[in-house]
This record gives C-alpha cells, sequence and structure tokens, in this order.
C-alpha cells in the first residue's frame, strides 16, 4: 500500500504545482477564453489534489477508511487524466498525452491494489 500512499501524495503535490505554476506564468488562456469553465475545471483539479493528500498521508497513517477515500480520489484522477488528454491532444501537445497516460496506468494500478487490500480486510 505504500505504492499507492506515495503515489497519490506525489500527484496530488504535483497537481497543485502544475497549476500554481500556469496560473503565476500567465499560461491560461482560457481565463480570457472560457472564464467559468476554467475555474470550474481548476476547482475540481485543487479537490482532486486536496484529497489525494489527504487519503495518501491517512494511508501511510494506517487510517481504517483511508482505503475508501483513496478510491474516490483514484476515480476522480481517472477521469482528470482522460478529459486532460483530450484538451492536449486538440493542442497537438502529445508529451501531455504520454504524460496523462502514466498517470492513468499508474491510478488504474492503484485502484487494483485498494480494491485488493480492501476485500483482504473485510
Amino acid at each position: 500500500m505504500n505504492f499507492v500512499a506515495y503515489y497519490s501524495i506525489f500527484i496530488g503535490i504535483m497537481i497543485i504545482t502544475q497549476w500554481l505554476f500556469f496560473i503565476l506564468t500567465g499560461n491560461v488562456p482560457e481565463f480570457t477564453t472560457a472564464f467559468w469553465e476554467i475555474i470550474f475545471h481548476i476547482i475540481v483539479e485543487f479537490l482532486t489534489a486536496f484529497i489525494l493528500l489527504i487519503t495518501g498521508w491517512r494511508m501511510i497513517t494506517k487510517r481504517k477508511d483511508a482505503i475508501q477515500g483513496n478510491l474516490v480520489a483514484q476515480g476522480m484522477l481517472i477521469y482528470s487524466a482522460i478529459n486532460s488528454s483530450g484538451y492536449f491532444a486538440q493542442l497537438g501537445q502529445w508529451i501531455f498525452i504520454l504524460i496523462f497516460f502514466a498517470i492513468l496506468v499508474f491510478s488504474l494500478i492503484s485502484v487494483f491494489k485498494l480494491l485488493n487490500a480492501n476485500t483482504m480486510n473485510t
């Protein structure tokens, strides 16, 4: 379960870092073209990051509800990875597609590990 916990914390930190970098460097053109859409998207991404961070930490500290919470977080992350891939594919930025594909694969591995751990605990 350490892989899932540390992966969750790492991705949570990376999501927050990525958005802060894009916002602070003025690399979010949607602020002028699709303001409310990007605001809601950023809110959901930060919520995903915070749930990943919290549940990752709860897994490290062996809290009993951490697995169920992290399953929710991984589901949010899987949706985000697929959704974000479409955005970057439209822009032709294929390196981001590879990154999101890796995130998708690692999140699916995490889900299977969480489900396996959850069935062993019940």
